[in-house]
């Protein structure tokens, strides 16, 4: 019985502290997003012999979005982060920021955390972005651009 109780205490605890991620990650993404320019920052990739340069955006006027608005993100956030055991039995917590790049396409790439808090909690915030099926990229004068995007993802213990 004890178990069982421990358990439905530990899923919800995996909830509250998704959900708390997925409004800070909104919030975050309004104050880096929400003011449109004319001219955009951008940072140059590297340029091989093959490939023509490609700019990433890092202000853009309409930004990438995850398909289905900021609700299925928070669907998908929860179905797949897991509190990492060994963080879970150190009560370890905190917010993991992970950025990437939203290519043309939508597929989300070149992810890595920006701001950790430690090693598991860092590895499960990157594996569950690296999970996230193709976003609608961000635009710029209505053409799709490579986008820099910024995610906090909140791992709280009650």
């Amino acid at each position: 019985m004890k178990q069982q109780n421990k358990l439905q205490k530990q899923k919800q605890l995996k909830k509250a502290v998704i959900i708390a991620g997925i409004f800070l990650s909104i919030i975050c993404s309004f104050s880096v997003y929400g003011n449109s320019v004319s001219e955009p920052k951008t940072e140059k990739k590297a340029v091989t012999s093959v490939e023509e340069e490609d700019e990433i955006k890092t202000i853009v006027e309409t930004p990438p979005s995850y398909p289905g608005g900021i609700n299925a993100l928070t669907d998908f956030l929860q179905k797949q982060l897991k509190y990492p055991p060994k963080a879970l039995k150190k009560k370890i917590e905190g917010t993991v920021y992970v950025r990437f790049i939203v290519n043309r396409d939508g597929d989300v790439v070149e992810v890595e955390v920006v701001k950790g808090v430690d090693e598991d909690l860092d590895k499960e915030a990157v594996r569950v972005v690296k999970m996230m099926p193709k976003w609608s990229p961000g635009t710029q004068k209505g053409v799709p651009v490579r986008a820099r995007y910024a995610l906090p993802v909140k791992f709280k213990l009650k």
